[in-house]
Formats: structure tokens, sequence, C-alpha cells
């Protein structure tokens, strides 16, 4: 049985996880293991060379991604009603990576944004091709060749966005970005 009424309310379940899920990433890059798994991901050798223990941090890294994929997991099984092998499958772990890369890996904010970009586009091209005046053919590529259009624009963006959409220096230029003491 659905625990809600219909599918849109488990947004109220997911935008708060959501959130959860980015404060902590947020408050996590502020301590020192945050500190140390940037360092890590910028430069083991030198990280190690500095008394960072990769190993520790390494794995400390998978459990915590593990806890957050297990939480989003426990949802998506209620939110589905089941769970089964075909619901993670190569394509899906290619979505994903495409919203880190689109979105840009550097920074917390960067995958969801991603996230929202590239589950939004498939649905605008649909919309487009149902609009009037545009020629027959056009219209029936935009809904059948949406998913060319839309590997098209993620390698287009990775070519002009090497970085993602969201970088941390924009994020320091909305005053968003992480803030450092003056020495």
């Amino acid at each position: 049985p659905q625990p809600f009424g219909s599918q849109l309310q488990y947004m109220w379940l997911a935008i708060p996880l959501l959130l959860l899920s980015m404060l902590f990433v947020a408050r996590l890059e502020r301590t020192r293991t945050g500190r140390a798994l940037i360092a890590l991901r910028e430069d083991e050798l030198a990280a190690a060379a500095m008394g960072v223990d990769p190993t520790y941090h390494k794995v400390l890294a998978f459990t915590a991604s593990a806890v957050l994929a297990g939480a989003v997991g426990a949802i998506s099984a209620h939110f589905i009603n089941t769970w089964n092998s075909r619901q993670g499958t190569f394509d899906t772990s290619v979505n994903l990576m495409a919203f880190v890369l689109v979105g840009g890996s550097r920074t917390f904010v960067g995958p969801v944004v991603g996230g929202l970009v590239l589950t939004a586009l498939p649905e605008a091209l649909r919309g487009v091709a149902d609009v009037g005046g545009l020629p027959p053919w056009f219209a029936q590529f935009l809904r059948d060749g949406r998913l060319i259009i839309f590997g098209v624009l993620i390698a287009l963006g990775t070519v002009f966005f090497p970085h993602g959409l969201i970088t941390p220096g924009l994020l320091g230029r909305l005053g968003l970005g992480r803030r450092t003491g003056k020495a």
C-alpha cells in the first residue's frame, strides 16, 4: 500500500531529504574531515604527505555516500512499491554521472542543479514538439530524437562548461561560497 495519497505527496519526503543531505555535505566541507577529503580529491600524494590517511578518509566517504544512497533507495522503494535489479541499470548510472558532469562536481549544489536541468530538458523538448506551427518532421524529431538532442547538449556542455554549470567561483560571486577567515 502507498503511504501517501498520490505520487506528488512524496515531494514532502524527498525535498526535506534533499535539503538535509545538502546541509550535511555543506557542513562536512567545513570540518577537518571535509578539508581532508577535499585535499585527497585535489592531490592524494600531497594530502598523504601532510598527514591525511587516504584509506581511512576514502572508507569514510564511501560509508557516508552509502548512507545517503540507502536513504534514497528506501524512499524510491516506497515510491515505486517495489525494487528490482532493472532499476539500477547502466543507463541509470550514466544519468547520475551526467547530473554531476553537467552541474559540476566541485560544489554540493552542482549535481542538484544538473539533475534538475537534465530531468526537465527531455520533458521541455517533448513540450516544444507539441507546439503548433512546427513542421511535422521537426516535431516528430523532437519527440523521437530528444535523447539524441539530450546527448548532443551534454557533449556541448562538457566542452563549453568543463567544470559544470555551478563552480566554486560562481558560488563565491553569488555570496554562497566557502567563507575563509582573513589572516
